[in-house]
């Protein structure tokens, strides 16, 4: 396990190093100072621009279907210092940037590569909601799984939704679960937004309403988008306009880290 956030630190590094000469050409930026005197510099962004050639800065081509660098995806995803990458299929995995494009926008998040194969989501435009969707496993192709070349069919893996005029993200998030609460019939009494300061969001009931809950039965409060038993299921802004339920399995191994997931613009 040591090993293995060792190697995931690694890849890190050595990405956000090639984010420092990828995209443009080095802007002139004003650089941050510290306290002990050593100059920060400005994060700029490093998208390819469209009349730039194919590779990126570090002479690697940029990720698959996409025109983003691996390396600006990771500066997009703005991990914290002490981000802790979750668990491995196998030693021989390794976690990197990914990105799924939605119509003027890329999903970029952290995703599995095993074998040769990168988990990848696939996100399905609709009127109310969009539906994302896994469409390529490393898992499968890891020890863990068949060995097959990470093809899967689509696995419904949560929703995109935009965030609500007039309201803040987190507001957002509320009214989207009341919503479908109601059009599912379902109560929504009592329903609050909790946060453990980690980005993720859960709607449920407030502490004392989980524990008058029945200790017999799995909860299941707020409605379909609320907090439910049986899997990992939370809410994450992924920008200010859109927001992000993810409803998967409780497994401990995932295709891609839900938790590092954003939106950006193309």
């Amino acid at each position: 396990m040591i090993m293995q956030k060792l190697a995931s630190t690694l890849l890190i590094s050595t990405l956000f190093a090639a984010a420092s000469c990828q995209g443009q050409e080095a802007p002139e930026p004003t650089p941050a100072e510290t306290a002990s005197g050593v100059e920060v510099p400005v994060k700029e962004e490093t998208e390819m621009s469209s009349d730039e050639v194919s590779l990126c800065k570090d002479d690697s081509l940029p990720i698959e279907g996409t025109e983003l660098c691996a390396s600006a995806a990771l500066l997009h995803m703005d991990l914290a210092a002490d981000h802790e990458p979750m668990a491995l299929a196998d030693p021989s995995c390794e976690w990197v940037p990914q990105a799924s494009p939605m119509v003027d926008q890329y999903l970029v998040y952290m995703a599995q590569k095993c074998e040769g194969v990168t988990g990848k989501l696939e996100i399905a435009i609709g009127n109310h909601r969009s539906d994302v969707l896994l469409v390529k496993s490393a898992l499968s192709a890891s020890s863990v799984g068949d060995g097959t070349d990470g093809s899967a069919d689509p696995y419904p893996v949560g929703y995109i939704y935009t965030t609500i005029d007039g309201l803040s993200a987190e507001e957002s998030i509320l009214k989207r679960a009341e919503l479908d609460a109601v059009a599912s019939e379902e109560s929504f009494e009592g329903c609050e937004l909790h946060t453990d300061g980690d980005g993720l969001y859960v709607v449920r009931l407030s502490e004392e309403g989980m524990d008058n809950l029945d200790p017999d039965m799995p909860p299941a409060v707020c409605g379909p988008l609320g907090m439910h038993d049986g899997g990992w299921n939370f809410w994450k802004i992924l920008s200010d306009d859109f927001l992000m339920f993810v409803e998967t399995s409780g497994d401990l191994w995932h295709d891609v880290d839900y938790t590092t997931m954003k939106m950006v613009s193309q």
